[in-house]
């Protein structure tokens, strides 16, 4: 057998590979951790149902927050509530709407309680992302939730004592409101869980190691084109 490997080419060739097989075991790592934590709907399973009040006699502003749900963009809707579970005023989502801009919205357009399967999440919890937008609290729109920047703008001396999120929430279509869907939401359960199913990064894992085998095959079948690769003397 006679080989010679073109310098460069081998390089990067090696270091493609490399990435490859890496993308490939961390998305069978994220299919592992989400196999052994279950999913949505099971995590679901644990949420307690819970009533929550608003003060419409004391309305104060709907807090938009912009997120994705099913990968469509959507703006969360939250109010401040009281419910008999919490001792203090806590923050809740209440539902979403789709499209580029929040549809505006009241305290006094909705209900005056709320009896959804909900779960706690600490106010600490959600966190910026380094691509996010600037907030801007003076015109209600969130592009993270910052709940204790938040708490200020709805003119609360002190934190919520929980935020919570719905394990469904109901999705208004912005140019249709009398369209709504149901649709698990994946913030209610942190960063360990989301709506991605596991089998859907095993499919990545093989797709990464998949490229990363071809191309070990075409960059053998070049050299055996260019005469560097022959398998008998």
């Amino acid at each position: 057998m006679r080989f010679q490997p073109l310098p460069v080419m081998t390089v990067l060739a090696v270091l493609s590979v490399f990435i490859l097989i890496s993308l490939g075991n961390w998305q069978y790592t994220r299919y592992a951790d989400k196999a052994a934590a279950g999913t949505l709907q099971e995590a679901g399973l644990r949420a307690l149902t819970v009533n929550v009040q608003i003060d419409q006699d004391n309305p104060r502003p709907v807090q938009n927050v912009y997120g994705a749900i099913d990968s469509e963009p959507v703006w969360r809707r939250y109010v401040a509530a009281e419910s008999y579970e919490h001792d203090g005023w806590v923050l809740v989502m209440v539902g979403a709407t789709g499209g580029p801009q929040p549809v505006p919205l009241t305290t006094t357009d909705l209900p005056h309680q709320f009896v959804e399967r909900y779960n706690q999440r600490e106010i600490d919890a959600f966190q910026k992302n380094p691509f996010a937008a600037a907030n801007e609290p003076e015109n209600n729109l969130w592009y993270w939730l910052d709940v204790r920047r938040m708490a200020e703008r709805l003119g609360f001396d002190e934190a919520p004592v929980a935020v919570l999120e719905p394990i469904e929430v109901t999705i208004q279509n912005s140019d249709q409101l009398d369209k709504v869907r149901r649709s698990l939401n994946p913030y209610a359960f942190g960063a360990d869980i989301d709506s991605l199913p596991p089998e859907r990064h095993f499919g990545y894992a093989l797709t990464w190691w998949g490229i990363a085998i071809s191309l070990i095959g075409v960059y053998l079948a070049f050299h055996h084109s260019r005469g560097r690769l022959r398998y008998r003397s």
